[in-house]
């Protein structure tokens, strides 16, 4: 019996990790790859199931990466242009953060003819170690030279779209590639826009195509798992308002039995970054656990979109990795 329980198990996790995503746009028709890459058997759809930080990123929508750089190479701005991959994602309601202790994937940075060896010559970055079961990173420190758009739409790339989601590549194979317009290797096909491909018109953030690509092979960005609410729902959930007794406010409604913190984040839309603002642990979240409790928040000054994000989370038991919420923005 516990046999065919586990069988059940995973034939239901597989299930959920290779399913399409119900009403999602499908691919436009001059995409120039599918999305994913294919696995080369009938029995694999494709290496999304084959990748464990693609099984737990769909599952729990995060992950956490630890950054070594190898001896005799420079950091650079590399770990700053990670805060602007981390940025990137919050538009698809996904936690990415750097743990050196407890971590999804390793992204290292290398350098000469160390990275030469596991790159090749022409490459900046690679996925070396044994991708899809490992998808750890190498990426060139020379990266640091490129300009900021640029750096940040590589780590995209190569984090988001290898890593993370297992995407396909985008950019032309070759002079015989069948992609229409494709002159060389790793030429960009014409007229498509991608951070998944090369050239000017993948230099960007998520847009329309990576966002529909996104809501395809991952999932449903939003609405997020705790949906927003009104005060005294019963349903888990997170809300942003104003009350003329309070001001402005976050709260959130019936928290999860294991979770024993709940914390409060804001991004102000303009360096990327997330500001950690209070935190309620234990006995503070009987009231959130029963009904609703929250923060009253500041506006942001003129000019400035700020956003709020609830995280219900547990040291023990709960998912190390759960998504932060988006609570709500107030353009000031």
């Amino acid at each position: 019996m516990r046999r065919l329980a586990l069988v059940l198990l995973l034939t239901g996790l597989f299930l959920i990790l290779t399913a399409p995503v119900k009403g999602a746009v499908p691919p436009r028709p001059e995409q120039p790859r599918p999305d994913i890459f294919p696995s080369g058997t009938a029995s694999i759809p494709n290496l999304q199931v084959l990748n464990p930080v693609t099984v737990n990123a769909k599952l729990w929508r995060g992950a956490a990466y630890r950054l070594v750089t190898e001896p005799g190479c420079s950091t650079g701005t590399i770990p700053a242009d990670l805060h602007g991959v981390e940025a990137e994602l919050r538009k698809v309601d996904f936690t990415f953060y750097r743990d050196d202790t407890n971590f999804n994937f390793t992204i290292h940075i290398t350098c000469g003819s160390a990275h030469i060896a596991l790159c090749g010559a022409i490459n900046i970055f690679c996925l070396p170690y044994g991708f899809p079961y490992n998808p750890d990173v190498a990426i060139s420190d020379i990266l640091s030279t490129y300009q900021p758009e640029t750096r940040v739409s590589i780590l995209l790339h190569e984090n988001t779209g290898h890593a993370i989601g297992t995407f396909n590549e985008q950019y032309c194979a070759g002079p015989n590639d069948p992609v229409l317009g494709c002159t060389a290797l790793f030429s960009a096909p014409p007229n498509w826009r991608d951070f998944m491909s090369t050239g000017e018109q993948s230099r960007h953030g998520f847009e329309d195509i990576e966002l529909e690509r996104w809501d395809r092979v991952m999932y449903t960005a939003y609405p997020a798992p705790f949906n927003r609410c009104n005060l005294n729902e019963a349903t888990p959930c997170v809300g942003f308002g104003y009350d003329p007794r309070y001001g402005y406010g976050v709260w959130f409604c019936g928290v999860d039995a294991r979770a024993n913190v709940v914390s409060l984040a804001t991004d102000d839309g303009v360096q990327g970054d997330g500001y950690w603002l209070a935190s309620k642990v234990d006995a503070q979240l009987d009231q959130g656990r029963n009904g609703c409790d929250g923060w009253t928040v500041q506006p942001p000054p003129a000019g400035v979109l700020r956003c709020w994000y609830v995280l219900e989370n547990s040291k023990l038991s709960y998912p190390a990795y759960a998504p932060w919420t988006l609570s709500g923005c107030l353009q000031g």
